[in-house]
């Protein structure tokens, strides 16, 4: 590997004429925070001799091409908001000579009478918005439509707002003496410059310098990996990889899910069960130089299909009352939150057709692992990485079952064991019925709604399959306490007496848009007239069982029981 590496200040890395920097395409993204500014603007102004790292830069090929910059895009693309932000506040001051110079030697350079360039080209991502915002003497900040552009003018606003702050003088000259002196400060920031002529060693040292995953991660090594095998087309300009990249983001920014734990779930479901920490190695290790196209390819397929798993959106075009039920039932077990079950999906998924796997045996895996979920994570919480490893396992397995009969052998055999393994990590009756209490429990929250919800829900689904079937359990649904959880008035009780049981499940019912709210605090007699409105009729049984009993009673006793039978139906029947 060949490189050269000598110290300077930042005015000579930005300063010369021949300056003209490129972010090259396998980068990520302009990642800055808040965080990152405070610290870096605090650095400026109180450090004697701020260094400001590293910086890894790949000479251009031809005479017009410009410097790659290899490592250092994040903090040369933040110089480059701060310049911005200096400008506009010179402008605002009424220094406009002074801004348009600042602008020509700082963001943009001027060559000849008309020529010019600016000094750093962003990724293709961003480019179009960088150039009209901050590479702009007239900016233009609106309709940011990316993360990365809106983290752009939150750190330009920052900036520019910390600038201002310090323009505190009465005259025009002593603020700008005030920008001098910040913009003398940059310059004299202290840089190690590494450069390095070759495309292979640029790769190698971007991965070298990131090895230990300090500023980059799993995912930004990967992509530096994949750029590097697969090239741009030279004849058309095409860039493969990258609009493969950016069709597997788009897939996965829809289920709000990060590009290495998508990576690590691809990988653990078909390859080799491994930490994120080691992930990085695994996929380097396993995959050839010519190995990056097929692994891109799987990829972006997965990544389509773990976000059909995720959101319950497989796709039906005969409209098989079987796959309904599928896409209903991964809803469910997407609203739960737990994801560790996708890695043993996206396998079952990948290779359904392949192996032959009908709609009806994914849609009892599917309910197998929905019901699972409930109990093991959302109920009883047991730890999730027991079964992650067990799923990835699993998922392996499926994967290099053959075609043909004994791999239809060896499918059934994993399915068996699935199931089996399911019945031993769940746990036991009455440990279920003591975590039902406390997990059930009312909170404010949607996921504590939600959960509420999908518990009565199932009861009413269960009694009432043609009534739910018409009229759905959803959001537009409602949470009602029968001992109101403010009982002083009707009830003869205190918030305090009653506050270790009034939010329990078995204190709960489910209420239709006819429930009059000003009735919340009723007496139970009064209650129960305004609740019969409601249309639910799992409601409406329970109203009547309480009125049984001469006279009606509504106390902790009949609270705790009827959360305890709950628990019991759950476990026995609902979820099982």
């Amino acid at each position: 590997m060949s490189f050269q590496a000598r110290e300077s200040d930042f005015s000579e890395l930005w300063g010369s004429t021949e300056r003209k920097y490129i972010i090259p395409r396998y980068q990520r993204e302009y990642s800055w925070k808040e965080d990152n500014l405070v610290t870096f603007w605090e650095d400026i102004h109180q450090e004697d001799e701020l260094f400001f790292g590293s910086v890894v830069l790949k000479n251009p090929e031809t005479r017009n091409s410009r410097i790659e910059i290899i490592d250092g895009q994040q903090r040369m693309l933040t110089m480059t908001i701060l310049y911005a932000a200096i400008r506009d506040v010179l402008t605002e001051l009424g220094a406009d000579d002074e801004a348009r110079s600042f602008h020509r030697t700082r963001i943009y350079q001027i060559r000849g009478l008309r020529d010019g360039h600016n000094i750093i080209q962003p990724t293709s991502g961003l480019k179009d918005y960088f150039e009209r915002s901050i590479q702009s003497q007239n900016p233009d900040f609106r309709n940011p439509t990316t993360k990365e552009h809106k983290r752009v003018r939150k750190n330009y606003l920052w900036l520019k707002k910390e600038i201002n702050n310090r323009m505190v003088h009465e005259s025009i000259e002593d603020n700008l003496g005030v920008i001098e002196e910040l913009v003398e400060r940059i310059g004299k920031m202290q840089i190690i410059r590494i450069t390095v002529d070759d495309s292979y060693d640029a790769y190698r040292i971007f991965e070298t310098v990131n090895a230990t995953g300090v500023d980059l991660s799993v995912a930004d090594l990967l992509k530096n990996m994949v750029f590097r095998h697969i090239p741009e087309d030279e004849d058309s300009g095409e860039d493969p990889a990258q609009k493969k990249w950016t069709e597997m983001k788009e897939n996965l920014a829809e289920i709000n899910l990060d590009v290495a734990r998508f990576v690590r779930y691809h990988w653990i479901s078909s390859r080799e069960t491994v930490t994120m920490r080691n992930l990085y190695k695994s996929v380097k290790r396993a995959t050839s130089a010519r190995g990056w196209k097929d692994l891109l390819e799987n990829l972006v397929d997965d990544s389509r299909m773990l976000n059909q798993l995720m959101l319950g959106t497989i796709p039906n075009p005969n409209n098989l009352r079987v796959l309904d039920e599928v896409n209903k039932k991964l809803g469910n077990i997407a609203g739960m939150g737990f994801s560790q079950c996708y890695v043993l999906l996206l396998s079952l998924f990948r290779n359904r057709e392949r192996l032959n796997f009908s709609w009806e045996e994914f849609n009892r895996l599917v309910t197998e692992i929905e019901n699972f979920n409930f109990i093991y994570h959302t109920i009883s919480t047991r730890p999730a990485n027991k079964v992650e490893t067990f799923y990835s396992n699993r998922a392996i397995k499926i994967q290099n079952v053959s075609n043909d009969i004994d791999g239809q052998t060896r499918l059934r055999s994993n399915l068996n064991a699935i199931y089996n393994e399911l019945v031993e990590l769940k746990p036991s009756r009455n440990e279920f019925i003591e975590d039902f209490k406390s997990s059930t429990s009312y909170g404010t929250s949607t996921k504590k709604k939600n959960l509420i919800r999908y518990i009565l829900g199932r009861v009413e689904q269960k009694i009432y399959p043609a009534q739910v079937a018409e009229r759905p359990i959803d959001e537009s649904i409602s949470i009602e306490h029968i001992l109101p959880q403010k009982p002083e008035q009707y009830w003869n009780l205190t918030e305090e007496e009653v506050k270790k049981y009034v939010h329990l499940i078995g204190n709960l019912v489910l209420v239709g848009q006819g429930f009059n709210s000003s009735a919340r605090n009723f007496d139970l007699s009064r209650k129960i007239t305004e609740l019969r409105t409601t249309g639910i009729r799992t409601t409406a049984d329970l109203l009547a069982k309480i009125e049984e009993s001469k006279p009606s009673v509504w106390s902790q006793l009949e609270i705790e029981d009827r959360t305890r039978n709950l628990a019991m139906l759950a476990y026995d029947e609902l979820w099982n």
